[in-house]
């Protein structure tokens, strides 16, 4: 081993390192048809451990870039949603026969956002803990607007400050504002309806961009935090034939780039009797999964098929083909080998939705919990 300066001087001794690494592990909500809790799974065994014994029902969640601290919005009474974080991840349990119980062990979660008069959804930390983004909708007889608006509530390493700091709209509160999501770089972006546009703010620096988008479905960041890919709508002809009349437009989506730095949009994929929904980039940055469907009648299908978009040459392979299913939440592995999504039946929507995992070197596909969802991969 040689020092990394300009003297690269060697070690005069023998000497060894040793660490040890997590198993890999996935947490989920189950089940879909009752009130939902929090589950990890420890993908080498499959066992599950229950996180959270909520009555009422964990609606969504979100983890820290450690995965040491776990945020979930948590129904409420009448009607109210609040907001809480839970400390520690433990291991997962014993038992891989049947869904596991509460582990006891688990410490109590922390009130962080509450809402007696509002729902407060969606939690989504920054990336040095130390802002919390959510949707808050205040109820129906109260005298907020009852349209929703993304908030921000700073926080001290991703836990409560001492003295009590208050949460603050993050765009205009005259505007419904929607979908927060951070990048690596601190950046926030929601989409403002009333705008019809996505804004892209900088809580440190108070800067901000505006980029418009008629779509307003949900993004996702570059790892590298410069670029936010997102559906776009194309409007096409309805006619696929140039001597037929033209009676209507068909609405087509794409995937489209907006870059920070550069100020421009940049095309990803082409519209064509296509529709294209739940972008999510992989850890190194260099493909997209998404979802897609085809609108023309020959190929039409119930259900979105999960594809990979490899950036460097512009190409997309479809990687499932279960036409009935409609595939989303999509979610990477922090080394890029595995990727989570969930599948739901079209055409039998009395059926549980499934959280699957799809080895993108062998593409094989595994089943993993059926009746759960929102899957996300502890770091």
């Amino acid at each position: 081993a040689r020092a990394a300066g300009w003297l690269s001087f060697s070690i005069r001794e023998q000497a060894s390192w040793s660490f040890t690494i997590g198993e890999p592990r996935l947490a989920y909500l189950f089940p879909a048809d009752s009130p939902a809790n929090l589950y990890v799974m420890n993908l080498q065994t499959t066992e599950s451990q229950q996180l959270t014994s909520s009555r009422a029902g964990i609606l969504e969640f979100d983890l820290n870039a450690t995965g040491s601290i776990i945020y979930f919005s948590e129904n409420g009474p009448e009607g109210s949603v609040n907001i809480y974080a839970l400390p520690t991840l433990h291991s997962t349990g014993s038992s891989s026969d049947e869904q596991p119980g509460p582990n006891s062990e688990s410490p109590e979660p922390i009130l962080l956002v509450d809402c007696p008069q509002a729902s407060c959804r969606a939690p989504k930390i920054s990336p040095d803990g130390q802002y919390l983004a959510y949707e808050r909708t205040d109820l129906m007889g109260q005298e907020q607007p009852t349209h929703t608006q993304v908030w921000l509530l700073p926080l001290d390493n991703g836990l409560p400050h001492s003295d009590g700091i208050q949460p603050y709209p993050a765009g205009d509160p005259s505007h419904e504002t929607l979908q927060p999501s951070w990048s690596s770089l601190g950046w926030l972006a929601f989409y403002d309806n009333d705008q019809s546009a996505f804004l892209f703010v900088n809580p440190q620096t108070g800067e901000g961009k505006n980029v418009p988008s008629l779509t307003g479905l949900p993004g996702t960041w570059n790892p590298n935090g410069k670029q936010f890919v997102t559906p776009e709508i194309v409007l096409q002809s309805g006619s696929g034939s140039p001597s037929l009349p033209t009676v209507e437009s068909i609405a087509s989506s794409h995937l489209v780039a907006f870059s920070l730095e550069a100020d421009r949009v940049q095309e990803l994929t082409m519209a064509e009797n296509q529709e294209e929904a739940a972008p999510a980039f992989s850890p190194d940055g260099s493909r997209v999964a998404f979802a897609r469907k085809y609108l023309d009648t020959a190929r039409w299908t119930p259900g979105r098929q999960l594809w990979i978009l490899q950036l460097d040459t512009g190409q997309a392979h479809q990687l499932t083909g279960d036409p009935f299913y409609n595939h989303y939440d999509f979610s990477w592995a922090p080394n890029g080998s595995r990727l989570a999504f969930v599948r739901f039946n079209q055409t039998l929507l009395t059926d549980p939705p499934e959280v699957w995992v799809l080895d993108t070197i062998n593409l094989r596909a595994t089943q993993l919990v059926i009746g759960g969802y929102d899957p996300k991969w502890v770091p």
